[in-house]
């Protein structure tokens, strides 16, 4: 069953994923599936090193609380 559990996670997770618009979707993919620094993410984006770090935490905020609103409801 936790196997289950992981998997609809993982569903879930993907369903808010393509939520984002599509530069969120590129950042998010850039830093986490590519494993860019986040300097070169802030390069490809034309923005500072500063506001590139608060994008991104700001998009993870933004997909933990849909993500509690859509897991606990």
């Amino acid at each position: 069953t936790e196997e289950i559990f992981r998997n609809d996670d993982i569903k879930m997770v993907q369903g808010l994923l393509e939520e984002l618009d599509e530069e969120s979707k590129q950042i998010i993919f850039l830093r986490y599936t590519e494993e860019k620094p986040i300097e070169e993410i802030a390069d490809l984006f034309g923005k500072s090193t500063n506001a590139m770090t608060v994008r991104i935490h700001r998009i993870i905020q933004r997909l933990k609380s849909r993500y509690h609103e859509t897991h606990y409801d």
